[in-house]
């Protein structure tokens, strides 16, 4: 049942015995508080679902023991004692073996401690760790997709906070769920903590499509198909048999026919796949098939990699695809949310099957026209300009015959090559593809939100598995469109004019320094490299530089020497803002460089020596041969102005 949080922290919950310690640290939290307030920013009158509290009500006494998401549950409690100056309304947490806590807990309430108590005054309650990262969190800001900030002490500041706890109280809804009496509980929470996960609201969803097929057969292929589909790190093909393989994706491996998942073999020992509800009934069973393995041929290509979104993320992508009717946006903390208010109607339009057999259509087309960061780099900034190791991966699964010598035999092995193999004037457009793709992917990184890969996935059709053939050519062109889009959309051209007469005298330029939108940057590096590598213009640039997540505009000619830029009748603030004098760069570079001159930045080796973004590089060059100031600038910005006014005929190519 969904219920407010008003009504979780004022009904009592015990922690077993059983479950672990709290470990939640900063990230999590921050995680946690950025997303509801993010929702509490967009709507206030709309519910936020946080999630399931999977619990079970003690005969003994009238308390729900928490079987699954008591770290949450923890952490909502110790905020609220923190911020609700109503503290006497919390039922306080029980714990069944931890009397630490419980002393932690009573002492939070008996002190009325407010954000600013200090850690010291409660290092007694054996919580340090939490009490750390808390603090730090509710004193920090917070980065925000909707270009707003979230730091407690500024919601206080503002008066806000009433508001927002008044949200976080009524209108963020956690799902609970009370398992059967008969429930074996132990053994249930043993079954939870081997798969070394929560319960998450996919898995919910997953359960009541389940629920409505009736059919055992049906029952265990969908679950088979869906946990395949779940598993985003490695390629689908890899969760299935070779007949299985045969059957569902042709000779070649590398086509895809949905329909054919009901016809697939089904041996009536094999054991059913489960769902939520029926581990709840019987929680002897699996959660999983048995069947999702990965079916490892000892010839068969080893492919692992790290996917840029997680399954709940795919999942909206695919409910937005598959019901255009309505509204969904691509926000996977509203996962559970989203399918709730999907009208019924709406949802009979498709049955559970149809609709697995649309979610692998389209895993088939993520795994082959999506990029991919190669395994063991994440989507962080750890990766800076000095890191020139490959960083992304394109790859389609192809059959090949593979001889296995020991039984001299040949046998079908799935190997994966390049998604593309089209050249031009022996150019790669698969180099130039995956160039697009990563540019797209770093400047919107964030899981939520992609609308890219929306626009990606829907150059595809479910009931044309054919689609899947797309030229190399045709791909390139329409998601060089969408980028081209992207940048129309900024409506910035008018600013971006080239008379050198009267530009920086009638401020008729664009200058929005640190708030310059980083597809911007972005964009032209890919323009500067595609005119490069494929237009034969030289500017100096090393054509294998990669695209990763730099986050900070940095300002070559820096802000704290602004006094020492060199103009007459030009504003200081327009030269020093202005494209012609920003590029983009990590995080971790721009706390490197700091203040220091634009001529130390280009001449210090460690910094100018990596493999630079084609901007960077650029604006390196011009500073090692002539001092940078506001000539250099200005000349710079023109060149700028002058690729984004040609990206058409940049981008354009014979075929």
């Amino acid at each position: 049942m969904a219920k407010p949080i008003l009504d979780i922290v004022t009904k009592p919950y015990i922690i077993p015995f059983y479950q672990r310690n709290y470990n939640w640290g900063i990230d999590e939290i921050t995680q946690l508080l950025q997303d509801i307030y993010e929702s509490y920013h967009k709507d206030k009158k709309q519910d936020y679902f946080l999630g399931s509290l999977i619990v079970f009500k003690r005969q003994a006494a009238s308390i729900y023991e928490v079987i699954d998401g008591q770290q949450r549950l923890t952490t909502l409690h110790i905020i609220l004692s923190l911020l609700w100056k109503e503290i006497n309304r919390i039922y306080p947490l029980a714990y069944d073996s931890r009397p630490e806590v419980v002393s932690f807990f009573t002492n939070l309430r008996n002190q009325q401690i407010d954000f600013e108590a200090t850690v010291q005054e409660i290092s007694e309650a054996n919580l340090n760790n939490f009490l750390k990262a808390i603090d730090t969190v509710l004193n920090t800001k917070l980065e925000s997709d909707i270009d707003s900030t979230l730091a407690i002490h500024n919601l206080i500041e503002n008066d806000e906070i009433h508001s927002f706890i008044d949200y976080l109280l009524h209108k963020v809804i956690l799902v609970e769920v009370v398992m059967p009496e008969d429930t074996d509980v132990a053994s249930y929470f043993e079954i939870m903590n081997n798969r070394g996960k929560q319960l998450e609201e996919h898995e919910i969803i997953k359960a009541q499509l389940m629920a409505k097929i009736k059919n055992a057969k049906q029952r265990h292929l969908f679950g088979k198909v869906w946990d395949a589909c779940s598993e985003m790190n490695r390629p689908v093909q890899k969760f299935f048999t070779p007949d299985e393989r045969l059957f569902l994706f042709g000779e070649d491996y590398d086509a895809i026919f949905p329909k054919r998942i009901t016809q697939l073999d089904y041996q009536t020992d094999k054991e059913v796949a489960s769902s939520i509800l029926d581990i709840i009934k019987n929680p002897n069973q699996k959660l999983r098939s048995d069947a999702l393995v990965e079916h490892e041929d000892e010839l068969d290509d080893d492919v692992t990699y790290t996917s840029i979104i997680d399954f709940s993320n795919f999942l909206i992508q695919v409910l937005k695809l598959v019901y255009p009717q309505v509204d969904i946006p691509l926000s996977s903390d509203q996962l559970l949310k989203i399918f709730k208010d999907i009208p019924n109607n709406v949802l009979e339009t498709v049955t559970p099957l149809e609709f697995v057999q649309k979610l692998l259509f389209f895993r088939v087309v993520f795994d082959r026209f999506v990029v991919k960061s190669n395994a063991g780099l994440e989507n962080n900034d750890l990766l800076d300009e000095e890191d020139n190791g490959a960083r992304w991966t394109l790859k389609k699964p192809v059959m090949r015959w593979q001889n296995r010598q020991k039984y001299a035999k040949y046998y079908r092995t799935l190997k994966f090559v390049n998604s593309f193999k089209e050249t031009k004037d022996n150019l790669s457009y698969q180099d130039r593809i995956v160039k697009l793709l990563s540019m797209l992917q770093v400047t919107y990184r964030q899981r939520k939100n992609k609308n890219y890969l929306q626009y990606i996935l829907s150059l595809f059709n479910p009931s044309n598995p054919s689609s899947l053939n797309i030229s190399a050519v045709e791909y390139l062109q329409k998601v060089e469109d969408f980028a081209l889009q992207q940048f129309e959309k900024l409506d910035i051209l008018d600013l971006l004019s080239n008379d050198r007469e009267s530009i920086f005298i009638h401020q008729n330029v664009y200058f929005k320094g640190t708030d310059t939108p980083h597809f911007i940057f972005n964009f032209i590096d890919y323009l500067l490299w595609v005119d490069q590598v494929w237009n034969e213009v030289d500017y100096g640039i090393l054509p294998n530089f990669d695209f990763t997540y730099r986050n900070s505009v940095e300002h070559h000619f820096p802000q704290a020497q602004q006094d020492l830029l060199i103009t007459t009748d030009l504003d200081k603030n327009i030269i020093l803002h202005c494209l012609g004098n920003l590029c983009l760069i990590s995080k971790g570079a721009n706390s490197k460089l700091n203040d220091r001159s634009a001529w130390d930045k280009a001449t210090d080796p460690r910094y100018s020596n990596g493999i630079l973004t084609p901007k960077r590089k650029i604006m390196y060059s011009i500073s090692q041969e002539d001092k940078w100031n506001t000539a250099q600038i200005v000349k710079h910005y023109y060149e700028i102005v002058k690729i984004l006014a040609e990206r058409n005929e940049i981008l354009k190519f014979n075929c």
